[in-house]
């Protein structure tokens, strides 16, 4: 299982510069992005995290995503996405990620909760 992590934003400068424009002046931040990075980039604290996880983790922004990813997910982003071998479940959805308010301690809680609750599914 790999986790996929989905931003609501593009990648490259003009995607920063339109997540800036929709954070700062419509007031529609992206609870990944709140998560994973700060105004600096990605968060240590993120990277430190991610080092413990048993399954690989990768952070695509909605214009890195391949077909399928693309069609699965459709207008659900940001959210986080297990990609299986029977294809694709959705394993934190956005209202989850803005309830962890930027706090990667309360991510990867409810990330382990929602690992947990799949590989029972598939065993």
């Amino acid at each position: 299982m790999k986790i996929l992590c989905v931003f609501d934003a593009q990648s490259g400068f003009l995607g920063e510069i339109n997540y800036f424009f929709k954070k700062n002046v419509l007031g529609k931040p992206c609870a990944m992005c709140g998560i994973s990075h700060n105004f600096r980039g990605e968060k240590k604290e993120w990277k430190d995290m991610a080092k413990t996880l048993k399954h690989d983790l990768e952070l695509l922004h909605i214009d890195e995503m391949d077909t399928k990813l693309a069609e699965f997910v459709q207008q659900s982003t940001p959210c986080v996405v297990a990609s299986m071998k029977d294809g694709f479940r959705i394993l934190v959805k956005k209202e989850e990620l803005i309830s962890c308010a930027g706090n990667i301690g309360s991510f990867k809680k409810l990330l382990d909760q929602k690992i947990v609750f799949i590989e029972r599914q598939n065993s």
